[in-house]
């Protein structure tokens, strides 16, 4: 069955899960055709132990795992992935607005400077009327990152980038 049928097929309704209900399997496949990388060993693992949910559409075209609000520190984003044949096609952006939406319009994200998600960010960002900040460090393997920050307040901002700046790479 061709991509196309299976988009008219399935209407993209994402749903959030915990990990333990996640299909590990096919979320790998996701991550492995979109980033060309596997997840690192103890990915779930580490998940699992914090809360976090992925939001994922039925038919594993998209998703994407975020850490929930936790001392004074909004939600992050910490990967989100779209089939590479679902690209450019509104299904990051939906994504993105849910998880906005049901973390309160606050959230906060590491992403590589050449990664071209960092203009879904803004443009999502700027179409919902929210402040979109970002912040250029060196992260893992001294490569070039953005953090960034929606919505966030000083403190927030203080906590997010520490949070940032720390967390581990989710691939091998």
């Amino acid at each position: 069955m061709a991509l196309e049928e299976v988009l008219k097929i399935f209407e993209i309704d994402n749903i959030a899960l915990c990990i333990q209900e996640l299909d590990q399997t096919k979320h790998k496949e996701l991550i492995g055709v979109t980033f060309q990388k596997e997840l690192r060993d103890d990915y779930y693992s580490s998940l699992m132990a914090i809360g976090a949910i992925v939001y994922v559409d039925k038919s594993y075209l998209n998703a994407a795992t975020v850490i929930p609000p936790e001392k004074g520190m909004p939600a992050h984003l910490d990967l989100i992935a779209v089939h590479p044949e679902c690209q450019e096609k509104g299904m990051g952006t939906q994504l993105v607005k849910e998880i906005l939406d049901d973390n309160g319009n606050k959230l906060n994200i590491r992403v590589k400077a050449s990664n071209k998600a960092i203009k879904l960010y803004e443009r999502v960002c700027h179409e919902m009327g929210l402040l979109f900040e970002k912040v250029l460090f060196l992260g893992p393997g001294s490569r070039a990152y953005y953090a960034c920050f929606i919505n966030h307040t000083n403190d927030e901002k203080g906590l997010a980038y520490n949070y940032i700046f720390n967390r581990q790479s989710n691939f091998k």
